[in-house]
């Protein structure tokens, strides 16, 4: 007798008739495991996550407001760290007002937009498809190692999945161009963090906005666009150059040499630690890589 049925760009309603809220709200858990647990094809290197608000009759009295609360429940659900199930309760979930849920569907609409534009950019090369995701998953398991809460670590995803959007600006002959680039191409593909920075002010937080214009930044402060030098540069900053880093020499690249095996880029990133990298960040991505 349940119904799942779409009722969003990335929301599904599950109405289960004959259970009471902690009954479902254990079913939308099991499904939530079985997601993060499904086996993804190895060209994916992502994980599949899945964030649940659950309430039941007990405390809505007709089916719009059922549905109100449980979204209540999912924003809560997002807005604590994502991939959790939540169920309703006055006194755990805060029910949002008109004005913030239209300000959240607002910012909601915003980063899909960006999100398609980070993807048709990834898509431009087949050896790219997968990279902005890798590297929000990465920087995001850095940021876990390094003790972020899973609040800050959720933006820092966020971020990671946005970092090269302004990539879109550059012209394809350049970003693909299989030998080495001159002084004046390269400065145009510098552009692309400051350009990067200005196209997400808008749906994402002044910090997050920070960790995309200074991916690019190294620890001893020759990166860019502004030479930020160790402790000047936003940690989650430090955390994506590196995780980006990360990825560039782990994957086949049109305008690198062959990709380095994680023995080999590790050495490489530990090699640069103090100079390119934050050395923090090094010894945690190699705690991250040591867990099977």
């Amino acid at each position: 007798g349940d119904v799942v049925a779409r009722i969003g760009g990335e929301g599904f309603a599950w109405i289960m008739p004959e259970a009471d809220g902690i009954a479902a709200s254990a079913a939308a858990e099991r499904a939530r495991v079985a997601a993060v647990e499904f086996p993804l094809p190895v060209a994916a290197r992502s994980t599949l996550t899945i964030s649940a608000g659950v309430c039941d009759l007990l405390h809505a009295s007709s089916p719009d407001e059922l549905v109100r609360l449980a979204d209540g429940s999912l924003y809560w659900a997002k807005a604590h760290g994502r991939d959790a199930t939540y169920l309703y309760s006055p006194s755990v979930v805060k029910e949002l007002s008109a004005q913030e849920r239209a300000a959240r569907l607002e910012r909601q609409q915003a980063l899909t937009g960006l999100r398609a534009l980070a993807r048709a950019v990834d898509a431009k090369d087949q050896s790219t498809r997968e990279h902005s995701e890798c590297v929000a998953e990465l920087a995001a398991r850095i940021a876990g190692e390094l003790g972020w809460g899973d609040e800050s670590r959720a933006k820092l995803h966020e971020a990671g999945l946005l970092h090269d959007v302004g990539k879109i600006g550059v012209s394809d002959a350049i970003l693909f161009k299989p030998g080495p680039l001159s002084p004046e191409e390269f400065e145009l593909v510098k552009e692309h963090a400051e350009l990067g920075a200005r196209i997400v002010r808008e749906a994402l937080t002044p910090e997050q906005v920070s960790w995309v214009r200074g991916h690019h930044e190294r620890w001893d402060g020759n990166g860019y666009p502004d030479a930020l030098m160790a402790e000047e540069c936003p940690e989650g900053a430090r955390i994506m150059a590196l995780a980006d880093a990360w990825d560039v020499m782990t994957s086949d690249r049109i305008y690198t040499s062959a990709r380095l095996s994680e023995t080999d880029a590790l050495a490489e990133c530990r090699a640069h630690s103090g100079t390119q990298f934050w050395p923090p960040a090094v010894d945690a991505l190699a705690s991250v890589l040591a867990r099977p």
